[in-house]
């Protein structure tokens, strides 16, 4: 849904209607006249309002009527003869509805005009007899903002929105959010409506939190506290303090189902934003990653505001997760204070219930005793709190007389289990459960216990998840209450406990029914030390690890396990050792980066005292690279640049990145002697997705003083160029390396001792991380006279002219001051010297232009001068064939002129003999500028043979030759009878008989490059491509085993292919597809999204348009996780968004609603 207005959405629903032409089409324009009826009615109150399309279809005149008000309305998109139309429109209505009882007509023109103004309704009532009124969508606008009252504007807008938009559905098909004051929440054990106590201060926070919401001045709150604190009660006086108008709605993020319908959950956050809602959502520290989701759907929504329900922390956290109060950090809050309020809210409730106790029950006495003790008792939870009181009154009203303080845990243990009937209920089973639920684990149900299992389900004991087979308790207090209880009176022990648990795991197979990580690992953290230690040493739990080794288990369940393998070692017994050591081992073998945390080496210290205490050898794991890699392995350099290698595969550079573990790298950078080569390896492994992680970890632990000390004996151009490398990263990573850096290095910083290259180049390379260093840089530097003793000092001038225009680009606040300068040195002696002695003509045309141009601020008279000079200096010289690949010399009539009169076979035969044929490029572009139809005649006259062998030359492979071939066609093309067509037919049979006659580079010639040399040969000469390249072209769709497939480029040339000749190969080519489909769809998982893309819609273009689809949809997970990962990158909707709409046509639709929902 798009915020806007109502001014807005109404204007730009009108636009529609005129560009679409909804009028002239018989559903739209019911539809459209629908909305219009809507709208009078709610403006207007006009209740009786009704489209007469329906019960009177052609009514003549009429298209929406009120009986009770006698309105006739008729609504047109006529733009001219306005005054026509009305009174047509008032003729017809009155002739043809006479029995209608029509006391005004009003004629609602779509579309403003001036036009309309000049009307006179009064004129015209007189004329008719009738009131007639004339309206426009701008007057609509206006009685909404005339008549309307806050509450009622803000109704209209949504029904504005809701008419208007083709995403609207309504809110009858939510199912995850529910309706906040329909939520039924057990009132069992929960503070009795008459018990509830608010504070002074808490009264005045919730009606402070719900201002800010009324007034507007906040779109979030969060509210948080420990378990059982009140934070749900609180949050519902808030919402009864709410305007209104608000649709309050509330989300569980405690349900595990809601992780498998998070498209569903947003589609429905959609539907909301329709209206002005309040979203609540509880339980956020169950589920961190999806409130993210939310929360980030929710800002983007102008109507729906957020409160957001959580405690302090989450019994189970992922290892980068960041903690509850950081994800709270940029909202505003209310935090329960554990000390002091909380204390004043239980004895408020005591007070409170103490106070109706008095009055429903006079004859017994209510007496608290001492309030500490019964916090105590009741361990500061408002759950337990509310079952001491119970049994408080219980045990009173049996005649025992007790003070509250006297209901101790026994008390409350004992009427709990037997107010709950738990001795009803299967007390192996129970005991089970309520143990795991209390550590946040659901389980599954025990084998050969269906009776005792359906009784406690039939009871509301426990409830099952509707996507799993899993099962949990109502709340994890409740569950952990149950557990204590039936520890207490049934006096059960661990022992029992080890053996429930170890029978349960006994009694499922596979690891994927238990998930025996979470919970081993939640177990651990709830501090179960005992128990998790007895598990490990079971068979069984053995055997189900080593079967989640083996599948997919996550970065973070390894780094848990192995630290609770290291402090459970000294426990396990020999063999256990070993076996889940060798568990370790062979993950790191493949996985070696992940022998370290991102702040700490702990994982791999634990390993390596395991390793120790086994007697074993943890470096055996780290060698993996090839024979032929390993010469060099001691230059961290070579290994940076295999890295950054555009030919480098992700299995080289996996392979490359893990023959060492992190602290190893991590030395091996720190060792490198400069700041500069440093930085240069660290660019490097920038250049790949795969070693970002590497990357992250080594600039977050990099040693920023032994950094500054390698950089203190380097040039500023040297600084420089490493700040902006060190940029570039903290761009792609987060990070905040370069200017730290600067900030100890400015010092360093120093102009004056260097030369204009260096100068321009220092500058530039900080501009953009320290503008004002670099301000203040400049203005000493053309202070005191550096700059220009730099240009003075400068003896090349290509380099002066490159030098200028970088500097005007990187100079912001000190322009005037570098444009006076520069016209100072032009005028200056020792310039026109060095303009005078250049001989070299392509630095004379490269100043040439600049000075023509004139970007840096050149005087007029000075700028006349100096081309006059330059001029007369480029003319004196004397002709260079060099010259003629030049496209400055268009800038000189004179030369242009040369040029011409040069222009034929044997200029050209001399050009290309023993060149490279890609010279051929910049040489036609100037010929044919210079004389088209002279060069087209000079290329149909020259040497066959020298220009074959051009294309030979042994640094150009068959697909560069033959597409600079390609272009110089297409370049030489006048007319039907002025092209070089048959030169080049000729030229390029010549080439590819030799090409092929070389069995040894035709045979190492890749796939790709073969591909585009086909392309190429067909848009040259059709017959000829095909004699040269069909039976090998189909010979190699059939190999399985063709490598360094691109996807864009490779998608590109069999769509060119494929459309050339018309296709002729199109049942080969999809098998071709078929056939490497896997590893296409590993090329994806691998390559840049935006060159995926591209090769994708390029496939689209043609009749494989299916396959690209196909490809899309199978490839959906990878595509949607790195649109996550480009989140708010502007080539999203510059270019993956559309690519991916014109390449989705069939199943891949869902990619469209999956991006719709995300933004």
């Amino acid at each position: 849904m798009i915020n806007s207005s109502i001014e807005d959405d109404l204007l730009r629903y009108i636009d529609k209607i005129y560009n679409e032409g909804l009028f002239n089409k018989n559903n739209e324009r019911v539809n459209a006249e629908d909305i219009f009826c809507r709208l009078f009615k709610l403006i207007y109150n006009w209740s009786d309002l009704k489209n007469l399309n329906y019960s009177e279809p052609n009514s003549a005149g009429i298209d929406i009527y009120s009986e009770q008000k006698g309105i006739a309305i008729q609504i047109t998109t006529i733009q001219s003869s306005e005054l026509d139309k009305i009174e047509k429109t008032v003729e017809k209505i009155l002739r043809h509805h006479a029995t209608k009882k029509i006391k005004g007509v009003i004629c609602f023109f779509v579309k403003d005009k001036r036009a309309i103004k000049n009307l006179n309704e009064e004129s015209l009532s007189k004329k008719f007899g009738k009131k007639i009124k004339i309206r426009t969508s701008l007057d609509l606008i206006g009685d909404i903002n005339r008549f309307s009252t806050p509450a009622k504007r803000k109704r209209i807008e949504e029904i504005v929105k809701q008419e208007l938009s083709p995403e609207f559905n309504g809110l009858s098909n939510l199912n995850s959010f529910k309706p906040f004051d329909k939520v039924i929440t057990s009132t069992e054990y929960i503070t009795p409506e008459n018990a509830i106590y608010f504070s002074e201060f808490e009264k005045n926070k919730i009606k402070e939190i719900a201002l800010l919401f009324n007034k507007n001045k906040t779109k979030e709150y969060s509210i948080l506290g420990n378990p059982c604190s009140g934070k749900s009660t609180f949050t519902k006086a808030i919402v009864r303090n709410l305007i209104p108008y608000y649709k309050t709605y509330t989300l569980d993020l405690s349900n595990p189902d809601l992780n498998h319908s998070r498209r569903d959950l947003m589609m429905e956050l959609n539907q909301l934003s329709f209206y002005h809602s309040i979203v609540i959502l509880e339980n956020v520290h169950d589920n961190v990653n999806l409130f993210k989701e939310l929360r980030q759907k929710i800002v983007l929504f102008e109507w729906i505001k957020g409160i957001y329900i959580s405690r302090y922390y989450n019994s189970f956290r992922e290892e980068d997760k960041n903690s509850i109060l950081n994800v709270f950090k940029d909202i505003y809050q209310f935090r329960y204070n554990p000390d002091f309020e909380f204390e004043q809210k239980v004895s408020g409730i005591i007070d409170n219930r103490i106070r109706h106790l008095k009055k429903e029950y006079p004859d017994f006495t209510w007496y608290k005793g001492d309030f500490k003790t019964i916090l105590k008792n009741t361990d500061s939870n408002l759950l337990k709190l509310n079952i001491a009181l119970e049994t408080w009154i219980s045990s009173n009203k049996k005649g025992k007389n007790l003070k509250l303080d006297q209901v101790n845990n026994d008390n409350i243990y004992s009427y709990f289990f037997d107010a709950h009937k738990l001795n009803e209920f299967n007390t192996e089973l129970l005991f089970l459960y309520s143990y795991l639920f209390s550590h946040d684990i659901s389980f599954l149900r025990v084998k050969g216990k269906n009776e005792e299992f359906t009784k406690l389900k039939e009871k509301g004991i426990i409830l099952n998840y509707t996507t799993s087979d899993y099962y949990y308790f109502p709340h994890k207090d409740y569950a952990s209450l149950i557990h204590l209880t039936l520890t207490k009176e049934k006096d059960l022990e661990t022992t029992y406990l080890i053996e429930l648990l170890i029978n349960y795991l006994d009694k499922h197979k596979t690891e994927s029914e238990l998930n025996i990580t979470e919970i081993v690992i939640k177990l651990y953290a709830s501090a179960q030390f005992e128990i998790v230690k007895a598990l490990l040493n079971e068979a069984k739990v053995l055997e189900l690890i080593s079967i989640k080794f083996d599948s997919n288990i996550r970065n973070y369940e390894v780094f848990e396990l192995q630290k609770i393998f290291f402090h459970s070692f000294d426990i396990l017994n020999n063999k256990n050792q070993s076996a889940y050591y060798n568990l370790f081992i062979k993950y790191y073998s493949k996985s070696k980066l992940e022998l370290y945390l991102s702040k700490d080496y702990s994982v791999y210290s634990n390993l390596l005292q395991i390793a120790n205490q086994l007697n074993k050898e943890l470096g055996g794991i780290i060698k993996t690279l090839r024979p032929n890699e390993q010469a060099n392995t001691n230059s961290i350099t070579e290994l940076t640049m295999r890295i950054s290698k555009k030919k480098a595969t992700p299995e080289t550079v996996n392979r490359i990145l893990n023959s060492f573990h992190f602290p190893e790298w991590l030395s091996m950078i720190e060792k490198l002697p400069t700041l500069s080569r440093i930085t240069n390896s660290l660019s490097e492994l920038n250049t790949s997705p795969l070693s970002k992680k590497l990357l992250l970890g080594i600039i977050r632990n990099l040693n920023i003083q032994k950094l500054v000390k390698k950089g203190n004996s380097l040039k500023t151009v040297q600084i420089g160029k490493s700040i902006r490398e060190l940029e570039k990263i903290d761009i792609a990573l987060g990070t905040n390396i370069a200017k730290k850096l600067l900030d100890q290095l400015s010092l360093n910083i120093n102009t004056s001792n260097t030369n204009l290259s260096d100068f321009s180049k220092s500058l530039s390379d900080l501009s953009s991380i320290a503008p004002d260093l670099v301000n203040l840089e400049l203005k000493k530097s053309f202070g005191n006279g550096t700059f220009h003793k730099l240009l003075e000092k400068e003896q090349s001038l290509s380099n002066i002219s490159a030098r200028l225009l970088e500097l005007n680009t990187t100079i912001d606040s000190e322009k005037e001051i570098f444009h006076e300068i520069i016209n100072q040195f032009f005028i200056s002696t020792s310039f026109k010297k060095l303009l005078n002695s250049e001989q070299n003509i392509n630095s004379l045309l490269i100043f040439y232009e600049l000075v023509k141009k004139n970007e840096i601020g050149i005087t007029q008279i000075s700028q006349n001068d100096i081309l006059y000079i330059t001029k007369e200096q480029i003319l004196k010289i004397d002709f260079d064939i060099t010259i003629l690949s030049n496209p400055k010399v268009l800038n000189i009539q004179e030369l242009k002129e040369k040029v011409k009169n040069e222009i034929s076979a044997e200029l050209l035969n001399k050009v290309i003999y023993g060149s490279k044929f890609t010279v051929i490029e910049s040489l036609f572009l100037v010929l044919t500028r210079v004389d088209k139809e002279k060069t087209v005649n000079a290329l149909n006259m020259s040497d066959l043979n020298i220009f074959c062998n051009s294309m030979c030359h042994n640094e150009l492979n068959i697909s560069q030759s033959t597409e600079v071939l390609n272009k110089t066609k297409n370049k030489t093309f006048v007319n039907d009878n002025l092209n070089s067509n048959l030169f080049c037919s000729n030229l390029l049979d010549k080439y590819l008989t030799i090409q092929r006659a070389d069995q040894y580079q035709y045979g190492r010639l890749n796939f790709g490059d073969y591909l585009k040399a086909f392309d190429y040969s067909l848009k040259i000469d059709f017959k000829i491509a095909i004699k040269h390249f069909e039976n090998d072209f189909l010979k190699k769709l059939k190999i399985s085993n063709n490598k360094n497939l691109t996807i864009s480029s490779l998608f590109q040339s069999l769509r060119r292919i494929e459309q050339l000749t018309d296709s002729k190969y199109n049942k080969e080519i999809r098998a071709f597809l078929k056939l490497y489909k896997a590893k296409f769809l590993t090329g994806i998982k691998n390559e840049n999204l935006a060159k995926t893309t591209s090769g994708l819609v390029e496939l689209s273009k043609c009749d494989l348009k299916d396959f690209a689809d196909e490809l899309l949809y199978d490839s959906k997970n990878v595509v949607l996780n790195k649109i996550r990962q480009l989140n708010g990158d502007k080539i999203l909707n510059a270019k993956i968004f559309p690519d991916i709409e014109k390449i989705a046509i069939g199943k891949a639709k869902i990619l469209l609603t999956e991006i719709k929902t995300s933004r």
